[in-house]
């Protein structure tokens, strides 16, 4: 019978019906997916308890299962972009921040900072942008777009970058890029130097 891992990961007890007691932090309790098996909040922690649910192999006891789920493992699991959720129906999503920072090209020419070039790892909204200026050039601004060389879809407004400071995107649409899509931040001036930071959401 295939069998479930649920162990508590936050900094307090959380309880755990219908056992009796609470999961202390770190501690976890395998269940057969047979079992129905509630997980509540009852205020045990400022924050609310939070629990990793992870399946667990059918063979050996269980208490050897439990043991090789140590908080230690858990803690050492970060979360990447492509762990995270997609948009739901409702809008809810979990933020993204691409922070990519622009070095100086030669000669004052126009080109392109390319983020992603046809190989954006997931379909992604982007929610918002700020180019933080750190070398302006006179007469110079970006824009990102989703292709090279000028060419394609602008993604943005175009941000003025003839002085130092941050230039936020006055666009007010959502801007869709496809997986596989690109994604770059096209100079007019390719001796601008700055950061881009964007603000995206995984989207189905």
């Amino acid at each position: 019978m295939a069998r479930t891992m649920i162990q508590n990961v936050s900094g307090g007890p959380a309880p755990l019906f219908p056992y009796a007691g609470s999961l202390a932090p770190g501690k976890g309790v395998v269940v057969a997916d047979d079992v129905p098996t509630v997980v509540a909040n009852l205020g045990a922690s400022a924050v609310g308890p939070v629990f990793r649910v992870t399946a667990v192999p059918d063979a050996g006891p269980v208490s050897a299962v439990i043991a090789q789920m140590t908080s230690a493992q858990i803690g050492s699991q970060a979360v990447g972009p492509n762990q995270l959720a997609v948009k739901d129906a409702h809008g809810a999503s979990v933020g993204m921040i691409i922070d990519f920072h622009a070095t100086a090209g030669v000669g004052g020419v126009a080109d392109d900072v390319i983020i992603y070039d046809a190989n954006a790892p997931f379909a992604f909204e982007l929610e918002d942008l700020v180019f933080s200026v750190e070398t302006p050039q006179a007469g110079s601004s970006v824009v990102m777009r989703d292709a090279k060389g000028g060419l394609g879809n602008a993604l943005s407004s175009v941000l003025p970058t003839v002085a130092a400071g941050k230039q936020w995107d006055s666009g007010s649409a959502l801007v869709p890029v496809a997986a596989g899509g690109t994604l770059v931040l096209r100079r007019s001036n390719n001796l601008v130097v700055g950061e881009i930071i964007l603000h995206v959401v995984r989207v189905p």
